[in-house]
């Protein structure tokens, strides 16, 4: 028997329908059927699915897949926020991707997806929805439902507790915001409330209204939930008529947000006061005081003297001391909440401390009758791609700390990881030996350790949900872009350091293995060893004990020189 889909003719259509044939049609049956999965989901993902023109002519194209991701969304975002199978959701949408979305993501999640439009009017509007009596409402605009009757729409601000003067100015700040970034043209009259919580005022000042707003946020790359769940909790606890308003757009980095979000969906949420404790606390760091710069001072100092005498308990000392790490952590929130006075203030503070910290250790190095440069010293001179790991894990920590008051007893242990101060030291030392090769691998190495802990800080602060108005938005992207720019520049310099220390790791330990060879054949032993570069000659100093009945002569050393040389493919000068 041919399928029904074969079928042309209406007479043949008539002769061979019967209800038990639809089914051959659709993927479910009788018992488990989805309409959204049999509209979207099953047809090619890359088939054109629809095509929008609007009034003004500008048109809009979408695929199944396109709509199918979208609806899916939808459908577990209803899941996760406890709308049940079976309830209504009223749509109010223009013809949209949004529409389309809420539309089939309702069907997918078992929910029943009423259609209402602008045109029905305000009292078409409310039968509608006092019959279907809506679990979620979506509609956009806002001010769509007012049509030309005598509504009056208000923007509140709940303060939990009593209203300060900050809390009334930081009110007025977050209102003009919303204002400023809505497309609302209806009458909008503000207030600002007091309430035991946020929750519970909303739910107290919506008893009068006949519609409740609530905006939930955007999850773009660098957002996460603020609220924990409150929109949901208000909708359940008021008997007002309450939707949510979310912007929906196609993302530009889709990859990007989804492994973003399995990166800091595990991380804890802040509070909004737990937020604000963590901001004022940097602002208060930016800020260089008396006890600031003598911390530096004695730290500075510590490290140099560690550094002379090779000890690495006394270097891990100066480490503790140092408050460094508190302006550059600064820094990082600055550029993450657009605060550009914190950042300034950080960025000076740095700037002053780094500089005092080098201008101490040339002062002890000049006065200091050992100025031999010592493996902890020369240890600074030559960083690697190792030492910007270190710097950005330890930034990750950093960050984590100063937010999570639970877990602030490790920052002693990243500032030991960081090595700030050290690095500045040696800087201090190369200028006062006039050896500007160490002055300026050890200002590498700082420079390092500071770009990538500005921008680990960051990362993390932005995966905490720290994150500036909506117009210093664009100021973060910048600042983000330029710091990220820097480091990749830094990296690229490393990568060839560690390229360069590697080869030249590689060539001491060839050389070491064909000169003791050498040697040995010759009835000799090697005491020490010592393999260094000058300009593109390699030096070889050696110590050998030559035995009595050996074949080491000066003409067999001339020999192993010559197969050193040819060996390493380099000039090579052997002094034994």
């Amino acid at each position: 028997m041919r399928s029904l889909t074969d079928i042309t003719g209406y007479r043949e259509a008539l002769d061979s329908f019967s209800k038990e044939r639809l089914w051959a049609l659709f993927d479910g049956d009788r018992a488990n059927l989805n309409i959204g999965h049999e509209c979207i989901d099953r047809h090619p993902p890359d088939r054109l699915a629809l095509h929008i023109i609007d009034s003004a002519g500008d048109d809009e194209q979408y695929t199944f897949g396109e709509i199918g991701i979208w609806s899916s969304r939808f459908a577990n975002y209803l899941e996760q926020t406890g709308v049940a199978r079976g309830s209504t959701i009223a749509i109010m949408l223009e013809p949209s991707l949004a529409f389309y979305a809420s539309l089939f993501g309702a069907m997918k999640a078992g929910c029943v997806a009423v259609p209402l439009f602008t045109l029905f009017g305000p009292d078409g509007i409310k039968l509608r929805l006092d019959d279907c009596a809506p679990s979620l409402f979506l509609a956009s605009p806002a001010d769509a439902l007012l049509g030309e009757n005598d509504g009056r729409l208000e923007l509140i601000y709940t303060v939990p507790g009593d209203i300060s003067e900050e809390d009334r100015i930081l009110g007025e700040e977050r209102i003009a915001a919303t204002i400023a970034s809505s497309e609302i043209t209806a009458d909008l009259h503000t207030r600002i409330v007091s309430a035991p919580s946020v929750r519970d005022g909303i739910v107290w000042e919506a008893r009068e209204a006949d519609l409740l707003v609530i905006g939930t946020s955007r999850e773009g790359i660098f957002e996460r939930s603020f609220f924990g769940g409150l929109p949901f909790q208000v909708a359940r606890l008021t008997e007002t008529p309450t939707f949510f308003v979310r912007g929906i757009e196609t993302p530009r980095f889709r990859l990007l947000q989804h492994i973003w979000g399995l990166l800091t969906d595990f991380l804890p949420t802040l509070t909004p006061r737990q937020h604000d404790d963590v901001i004022e606390d940097m602002r208060s760091a930016a800020i260089p005081t008396v006890d600031y710069y003598v911390l530096m001072v004695l730290a500075a100092a510590i490290a140099s003297v560690g550094l002379l005498q090779n000890s690495t308990a006394v270097i891990i000392g100066a480490m503790l001391v140092a408050p460094l790490m508190n302006p550059i952590l600064a820094m990082a929130m600055g550029m993450v909440i657009g605060d550009l006075r914190t950042l300034s203030v950080g960025t000076e503070a740095v700037i002053k401390g780094a500089t005092m910290a080098i201008l101490v250790a040339v002062l002890l190095v000049v006065i200091s009758p050992i100025d031999e440069p010592t493996s902890e010293i020369l240890s600074r001179t030559q960083p690697n791609i190792l030492d910007l790991l270190v710097a950005l894990f330890s930034g990750l920590a950093a960050g984590y700390s100063v937010s999570r008051k639970e877990v602030s007893g490790a920052l002693p242990g990243v500032a030991i990881a960081a090595a700030l101060v050290p690095p500045l030291s040696v800087v201090g030392y190369g200028v006062a030996i006039a050896n500007f090769e160490v002055a300026f691998g050890a200002l590498l190495l700082f420079i390092t350790n500071l770009i990538a802990i500005i921008l680990a800080a960051a990362v993390i602060f932005l995966a905490l949900n720290f994150q500036p108005a909506r117009m210093a938005m664009g100021e973060l992207r910048k600042n983000l872009r330029l710091t990220l720019f820097s480091l990749l520049g830094i990296s690229a310099i490393l990568l060839v350091i560690t390229a360069i220390t590697v080869r030249q790791a590689n060539m001491q330990n060839e050389l070491d293995t064909i000169f003791n060879s050498a040697i040995v054949s010759n009835a000799a032993r090697v005491q020490t060893t010592d393999v260094r570069r000058e300009g593109g000659t390699y030096i070889v100093d050696a110590v050998i004990l030559n035995y009595v009945d050996s074949h080491l002569t000066a003409n067999a050393l001339i020999a192993v020189e010559q197969e050193l040389e040819a060996g390493s493919h380099h000039h090579l000068s052997l002094r034994a």
